[in-house]
């Protein structure tokens, strides 16, 4: 081994350059042939023993990799190639794990649907937090995979991390998806072990949770045992009242709200729609109708109101709220067409299909459905190629597929004999779209 290769010596870079000049004269004169013409040189019995200096390997100081800014860039990330390209740089880095990256990275990975890529994170992770576990049950709900959702629950549990307000809520609407009674119980009895009985984030998912399963009394007592309430929480017993086989205690309840003093907002007489539909009194209507005004509430209760009247068999009306609104969004022109069409005003849907096109509206599939649906009922064929190719053109074909009445539709085309051109079109589209088109067309 020569010398060069050895590492650097145990001194300073000043000493060591004298050391070696010494070292090098000494050991070279050392070595040299006795000269017998020099008189002063005289042989001596043993050369001077070299000097050997000792070193020591040195080893550079390993420094953390700093996550900040990688955290900051999972923030701000909003497209999977971004994820994947940050990942990738944190991995040949050096990364070593640390549980507010990987957290985030679960949370992005979930948001975007790769639940797989979350999960080989979360299980690379020594002592998963509570926000961890959340990010994967919400990510599993969120893609419909409810049993990974509550089996994940069970191993928080069973590992010892302590569920958050969170935690309940978000495993609850796992189990109303799911439709599974037991682990709501026991996500029930957890609540109350934890102290979140009285939490009203909490009760009010609870108390969604009881409704859709059908279990009005549990959700009744839930709510009597609070010991106070909050709009949410009286905004959930509406919704639950209003979608069951109760819709006059939605009413009754939205009236007590009231004279308790609770301050009711847009979302309180939303939930209340489906209940004065379902009542088909147009007296409540014009109750409704009322409070609406007085509040002067958003675009979205004035659609809702829309939605009540039409279906209380009151077109007018419906109709008188439509036009004077002052700002229209695609909900409203759906909701007024399906009601036109619903009560056999086919002139007027198709009208309004015609505003829509001439202003280049965005149509919604309720609305291409009721344009296509009048065209039908009228027998007018052009029209309803016009309306089939337009909503074509804007690609809404896709989101017809899951209603009802496209089979009608369907079977207005093949008498009409323009079923080939409709397979074409919806054909491409459905492809572009991913869909099966022997399911869509399967009328």
């Amino acid at each position: 081994m020569s010398r060069n290769a050895i590492s650097r010596p145990l001194s300073s870079p000043r000493q060591e350059s004298v050391i070696d000049s010494y070292y090098n004269s000494s050991f070279n004169n050392s070595l040299k042939v006795p000269n017998p013409s020099n008189s002063s040189f005289k042989p001596e019995s043993t050369p001077p023993r070299p000097w050997k200096p000792i070193f020591i390997e040195y080893v550079p100081e390993e420094k953390p990799i700093v996550n900040t800014d990688y955290n900051q860039l999972l923030r701000c990330c909003t497209d999977l190639k971004s994820l994947l390209q940050i990942h990738a740089q944190l991995l040949v880095s050096g990364y070593k794990s640390h549980y507010l990256t990987d957290t985030h990275l679960v949370q992005n990975y979930s948001l975007f649907g790769k639940l797989d890529f979350a999960r080989f994170v979360f299980n690379k992770m020594e002592n998963p937090t509570t926000i961890s576990y959340n990010s994967m049950i919400r990510g599993y709900t969120r893609m419909k995979q409810y049993r990974n959702a509550m089996l994940l629950y069970h191993k928080m549990l069973f590992m010892g991390v302590e569920p958050d307000r969170y935690t309940f809520v978000i495993t609850l609407r796992a189990c109303i998806e799911a439709y599974n009674v037991d682990i709501g119980f026991l996500i029930h009895e957890e609540m109350v072990k934890n102290g979140f009985d009285s939490d009203l984030f909490v009760v009010s998912a609870l108390i969604e949770f009881y409704f859709k399963m059908g279990k009005i009394d549990a959700a009744e007592k839930v709510f009597e045992n609070m010991p106070e309430t909050d709009v949410a929480v009286c905004n959930a017993m509406i919704k639950g009242y209003s979608l069951s086989a109760k819709p006059f205690e939605a009413l009754r309840f939205f009236y007590k709200m009231q004279r308790e003093g609770i301050e009711v907002n847009s979302e309180s007489l939303l939930n209340l729609v489906p209940a004065v539909s379902k009542l088909a009194s147009v007296r409540f209507c014009r109750a409704f109708h009322g409070v609406v005004t007085t509040r002067g509430f958003s675009r979205a209760v004035l659609n809702g109101l829309i939605d009540m009247y039409w279906k209380c068999g009151d077109v007018l009306s419906a109709r008188a709220v439509f036009y004077r609104m002052c700002s229209r969004n695609d909900v409203s022109w759906g909701t007024v067409m399906e009601g036109f069409v619903s009560n056999g005003w086919f002139g007027e849907a198709l009208g309004l299909f015609d505003c829509i096109k001439r202003e280049r509206l965005k149509l919604n599939p309720v609305s291409a459905l009721s344009a296509l649906l009048a065209a039908a009922e009228v027998g007018n064929v052009e029209k309803a190629r016009e309306i089939h190719d337009y909503f074509v053109r804007v690609e809404t074909v896709s989101d017809i597929r899951s209603f009802e009445k496209a089979r009608e539709i369907q079977d207005y085309f093949v008498q009409s004999g323009i079923d080939s051109d409709v397979d074409r079109s919806s054909t491409s589209t459905s492809y572009r779209a991913g869909i099966d088109t022997d399911t869509y067309w399967s009328a």
